[in-house]
């Protein structure tokens, strides 16, 4: 043993600053999962709030399109046409994340407990937040229209991925021919466009061009909000022979409905274990569900003892993606910025 060990210095311990490691825990835009919930309340009614059961079902009405006969002369014997109602039956999705809290790890750690607590929550809340983007990105794909519909002349329908590819030579009108081209298809409201990172850069380079510009291109941009899909999946996504690509959807037309159990909403305990709700730290679902229980564990491998308490959570949210139903097509358009 070397001399002096006993009272050799200890290692010098400092801490970044919450903004430096902030860093670390660098999110994506969740710009798929805005879109669907900034206009939620438009759309219909708190669904969350009928809905008491896990299992329960749940409709929503609404009246259909009925397309009838204009005649070009006056009769005395009518046959007058009915009309008609349906509904939708919301899908719900349940999304999870566990996590642990040792007693003993603490007090064994330079860390304090709420510390730990903050960031075992942090990590759970950003794992939640990346699943439901992802569920949010192949919503818009599954439910998008697969028919040209009165879209032509403008770009090239892709019958095999369902996207109307705008070439490449046309990147300067690439808003503008997807405005119009809603348009003749029968959306005259406001847009959101849930875009690629790459299409980030064609919005940036045209909306930089100031009207004195002889080339401005900022008269295509009134009329869309725009949103950034950095984290895509679902086939087709990002494509190879795509720039960049962008989901259309009349503001009003999708929405996410998050939900948590009873249990959780009034808070129960049965025994050591419990269920109770938090607020969404990060401000976009509401509350969120907690199901918690205690239980004795050697955690001497995890820095804690051969008797320790050990916390287990449980962190959840249901959530129900919703369209509005239409007799023909779908209110979600794919558009794509060719590579040529």
């Amino acid at each position: 043993m070397a001399n002096y060990a006993d009272t050799a210095l200890l290692d010098a311990l400092a801490y970044f600053t919450d903004p430096a490691n902030a860093k670390e825990f660098r999110t994506p835009e969740y710009g798929a999962m805005q879109a669907y919930l900034d206009y939620a309340n438009i759309m219909l009614p708190d669904l969350a709030s009928i809905k008491e059961g896990e299992s329960q079902a749940e409709r929503i009405r609404y009246f259909k399109r009925s397309q009838g006969t204009v005649g070009t002369s006056r009769t005395v014997s009518l046959t007058g046409k009915y009309g008609d109602t349906s509904y939708l039956t919301p899908t719900w999705y349940t999304r999870t994340r566990e996590f642990s809290i040792s007693v003993k790890q603490a007090e064994n750690n330079q860390e304090s407990a709420a510390r730990i607590m903050a960031h075992q929550l942090k990590n759970t809340i950003i794992d939640l937040y990346d699943a439901i983007e992802t569920l949010a990105i192949a919503q818009l794909d599954a439910n998008k229209t697969t028919s040209e519909g009165n879209r032509s002349g403008l770009g090239s329908w892709d019958s095999s991925k369902y996207v109307m590819a705008i070439a490449n030579s046309d990147k300067d009108n690439y808003f503008n021919y997807i405005k119009t081209d809603m348009v003749n298809d029968k959306w005259h409201g406001l847009l959101q466009a849930i875009n690629t990172g790459n299409i980030n850069a064609v919005i940036a380079e045209q909306t930089a061009q100031g009207p004195g510009n002889s080339s401005n291109l900022q008269f295509q941009y009134p009329g869309f909000e725009f949103y950034t899909c950095t984290d895509a999946s679902g086939s087709d996504y990002m494509a190879s022979d795509y720039f960049g690509l962008s989901y259309i959807v009349e503001q009003g037309s999708i929405a996410l409905v998050p939900w948590i159990p009873q249990a959780n909403r009034v808070g129960t305990v049965a025994g050591s274990y419990s269920w109770s709700s938090i607020p969404d730290p990060f401000g976009k679902l509401g509350q969120l569900a907690v199901f918690k229980y205690s239980t004795a564990s050697d955690t001497s491998s995890s820095g804690g003892t051969a008797q320790d308490a050990v916390y287990i959570y449980e962190v959840s949210v249901d959530v129900s993606f919703l369209h509005v139903p239409l007799s023909t097509g779908n209110v979600v358009y794919k558009y794509g910025l060719s590579t040529s």
